[in-house]
């Protein structure tokens, strides 16, 4: 079997006629969430990015009141890579971002296992720099950190009482 081809048969056995039904599923008071996918470029005129990260939190809900809070702790990494010249001088660029950041995501149900939701956060990014350039002249590096805040929306489909599938921007 493909790589990749595990997940069109995942979406069609969470659309199937016995897929569990919202009203059915438990609520959970506890989320741990493994993300991938790609990213914007680190760098104006760079590649897209492979972003991959770990996701966990507490969620909370008042009684009557459809709409479900989520307290997270995320850890996500992205890396990013460039290539050019200056002057003449030929380049290649990476760069590794690394963001520790909490937020408050609210969980909105739209029908059946179906659901939006909007999050947003505040933390910390650490960002490493490497520069190599032609000429035989000595690779660069840099290092920095600063604040960083987050805020997304996105949509998930809940396959099963622990497993949903989501996009997010």
């Amino acid at each position: 079997m493909r790589a990749g081809a595990w997940f069109p048969l995942l979406v069609a056995a969470a659309l199937a006629e016995g897929a569990v039904q919202a009203e059915e599923l438990k609520s959970s008071y506890f989320l741990v969430e493994l993300s991938s996918g790609l990213a914007e470029p680190a760098y104006s005129h760079g590649d897209l990015s492979l972003s991959y990260g770990l996701t966990g939190g507490m969620t909370f809900k008042a009684s009557k009141f459809p709409v479900r809070f989520y307290l997270l702790t995320t850890l996500i990494g992205r890396n990013g890579h460039a290539d050019g010249s200056a002057n003449g001088a030929v380049f290649s660029s990476d760069r590794h971002d690394v963001d520790l950041y909490w937020s408050l995501r609210l969980v909105f149900p739209v029908v059946a296992q179906f659901r939006l939701y909007a999050e947003g956060g505040l933390g910390h990014r650490w960002s490493f720099v490497s520069l190599r350039r032609s000429n035989d002249l000595p690779p660069l590096e840099a290092r920095d950190s600063g604040l960083v805040g987050v805020l997304a929306v996105g949509a998930q489909y809940r396959v099963m009482q622990n497993l949903s599938l989501g996009l997010r921007a």
